[in-house]
Order: structure tokens, then C-alpha cells, then sequence
């Protein structure tokens, strides 16, 4: 909730804040700006894990972009599963609240994840067909929540000069690949 205060600092409503770390949230804030609601899914990380963990004979694996859907092996197959899945579940529920509010809104993505994995941002502005911003932070999953509320307390004016204060170096955009 705090990071949709501090993001209707930044941006215009309506907005879809999306949060990747260790679960994936998602606050929708409606054209006038009041929060309607949102979801809680489990994170990428937690699902690879729980993956993993849980059975028998799947390996552990890197986050590494898949090149394709269909996987040839276990390891595309699982590749292909948690970072196109995950895309795709963020996508479709895009799809679904702005469906809901019958109009498109901005889509802001920040969190843990977020910061630690390029190639899964690429998939997720690649699925998503958006630009996605991530400040590239030295420490902490946090961070981007921690950013939202100095600016939802008032400490800085705009996350962009909180996150400048906290140690994000520089921001990195990731375009959609328009040929996927």
C-alpha cells in the first residue's frame, strides 16, 4: 500500500504497481487515484524453490531466459515454465483488473527480483509489451518498498530522489522486444 501512496507521487492514476520479490504483488489504484484493491501471487523465486525442493528428481537451475516455450529438456522445460509463466500470469492479470476498470493503466514494476535478474525483466517487458523501470540497487529486496515509503512519509519528494539518497545508482529500462 505504501508503494502505491509514493507512486501516485510520480504517476498519473489509474496504476497497476506490481512488487517481484518474494511474493509478486499487485495494488490497483483506479482513475481518480483510490486504491481498489490488488492480488498477492507467490514469487518467482518461492515457485522455483518450491519446484526444486519438493520434488524428487527436478534440479536445481540458474533464472536464465528461456529461448522458447516448448522446452527440449528438463531444464528448458523448467526455464520455460517459472520465467514465461510467470510473465504470462503477470500479463494475464493485467489483462483481467484492467478489464475490470474498463480502461488501460500505467504498470509499475519494482522489487527484489526485479533488481536481480535482467533477463527475467526483459521477459516481463517483453510479455507484458511495456517499458519496465528497475533502479539498480546495491543491497537489500527491500529496497524498493523502503523507497516508496520515505517518499509516502514525505522524506523525499519522488522516489527518484529517494532512491538517489539510498543508493540506487541509475535506473535500467527494459523495452519490449517487439518481435516477440
Amino acid at each position: 500500500v505504501v508503494g502505491a501512496v509514493a507512486a501516485l507521487r510520480e504517476y498519473k492514476p489509474p496504476l497497476i504497481v506490481v512488487d517481484m520479490g518474494t511474493a509478486t504483488t499487485m495494488i490497483v489504484l483506479d482513475s481518480t487515484g483510490t486504491l481498489v484493491g490488488g492480488c498477492i501471487c507467490p514469487g518467482v523465486k518461492i515457485s522455483l524453490d518450491a519446484l526444486t525442493e519438493r520434488t524428487a528428481l527436478l534440479p536445481g537451475l540458474q533464472l536464465d531466459q528461456p529461448k522458447h516455450a516448448i522446452g527440449r529438456n528438463t531444464i528448458d522445460c523448467m526455464r520455460s515454465g517459472i520465467m514465461m509463466g510467470a510473465a504470462s500470469m503477470i500479463d494475464g492479470m493485467i489483462e483481467r483488473m484492467e478489464a475490470e476498470l474498463g480502461y488501460e493503466t500505467t504498470v509499475i514494476a519494482t522489487g527484489g527480483i526485479a533488481g536481480k535478474n535482467p533477463l527475467l525483466m526483459q521477459e516481463y517487458a517483453n510479455f507484458l509489451n511495456r517499458t519496465v523501470a528497475v533502479g539498480q540497487i546495491a543491497e537489500g529486496p527491500a529496497m524498493g518498498s523502503a523507497i516508496f515509503a520515505a517518499v509516502a512519509a514525505g522524506v523525499y519528494a519522488t522516489p527518484s530522489e529517494a532512491a538517489a539518497h539510498m543508493g540506487v545508482k541509475e535506473f535500467v529500462y527494459y523495452e519490449p522486444d517487439r518481435e516477440h
